[in-house]
């Protein structure tokens, strides 16, 4: 494969891989418990995430930050650059617990279960190193040394959860209530709610229109490939250049974040973490689309426009 002036070389290249996976590799990027992976098991995910970063190196972050700082009042350019400073330091710790908190040490934590689970499977106890996540300390601990258990409701339990989604979670848990209607507030607390809450109505200019209307949460309008993400499995299959749709996202979706060219959820609302990284990352979004991940098939051609709140199927 012929390279560019600029190119690194490939041993290079494998140690500033090696040394991210050192830092986010065990950090949880499909969910919150040690039922979910972390990104060295997400091979594609990070190949298409490193194949991003390479093809978008000619970019210069210095020369939009100048371009940016000519839009600037000359006598306030002094407080940009240090707005900026202050920015670039506090950017890694923008959803902290990806960095510093439970995402890590609950990658650490699940890359001990299946170290445990390879040598359960070796021993002949379990079919799948993943049915050690499902094992209570006691059970694992136990069997580890030796010693008998009964694995039948941690391999019942693990198919169980591989096969629900999330989606067939009951809305209440005992007798149904009745929230507190945003109506209700004064003025100024309904907008603050109204941006916290799932609960947003499109505005009319989204109903009128022909797609699927939503909230307008970033400014921008793309046109690519639907991947519908429901399951852990379908984050591998998220490429350059493809539309993200999904329930809604959360730190663990940040991984995937720098290789979409925009953003649609099912929930959420101007303040939700789709909302907000969307705008940090430039590239639009539309949340709270009621239905998305039924209505917008996998694979279809999209059109996501973050002005107006509305997402159209094209092909």
């Amino acid at each position: 494969m012929s390279c560019s002036t600029g190119c690194w070389p490939p041993a290079l290249v494998g140690a500033r891989i090696r040394d991210y996976l050192d830092v986010a590799g065990l950090r949880i990027a499909t969910g919150y418990d040690v039922s979910n992976r972390y990104p060295s098991e997400l091979p594609k995910l990070l190949v298409n995430v490193f194949r991003s970063g390479q093809s978008g190196a000619s970019e210069s972050t210095g020369d939009r930050a100048a371009e940016l700082r000519a839009l600037v009042t000359p006598g306030r350019r002094a407080e940009f650059d240090e707005l900026l400073t202050e920015a670039r330091a506090c950017y890694r710790i923008r959803d902290e617990r990806s960095w510093y908190g439970d995402a890590w040490a609950t990658g650490i934590a699940r890359r001990a279960l299946l170290t445990a689970g390879d040598r359960l499977v070796a021993a002949g106890v379990l079919d799948d190193r993943a049915q050690a996540v499902d094992l209570t300390h006691r059970e694992l601990v136990t069997l580890l040394r030796g010693g008998a258990a009964d694995t039948g409701p941690a391999r019942e339990y693990a198919a169980y959860r591989s096969a629900t989604s999330v989606l067939s979670a009951p809305e209440f848990l005992g007798q149904a209530v009745e929230y507190p209607k945003l109506a209700w507030l004064p003025p100024g607390a309904r907008r603050i709610a109204e941006a916290l809450s799932d609960d947003v109505t499109p505005d009319e200019q989204a109903w009128a229109s022909e797609g699927l209307p939503g909230v307008p949460a970033s400014r921008g309008v793309a046109v690519g490939t639907a991947r519908v993400v429901s399951t852990l499995d379908d984050m591998d299959r998220l490429a350059e250049g493809d539309i993200l749709v999904c329930r809604a996202t959360s730190p663990a979706y940040n991984t995937a974040l720098p290789i979409i060219l925009a953003v649609v959820t099912a929930q959420g609302g101007p303040f939700s973490h789709a909302a907000i990284v969307a705008r940090e990352f430039g590239i639009p979004a539309v949340v709270g689309v009621p239905g998305a991940t039924e209505l917008i098939p996998d694979g279809a051609r999209l059109r996501v426009d973050g002005d107006a709140g509305v997402v159209e199927v094209l092909d």
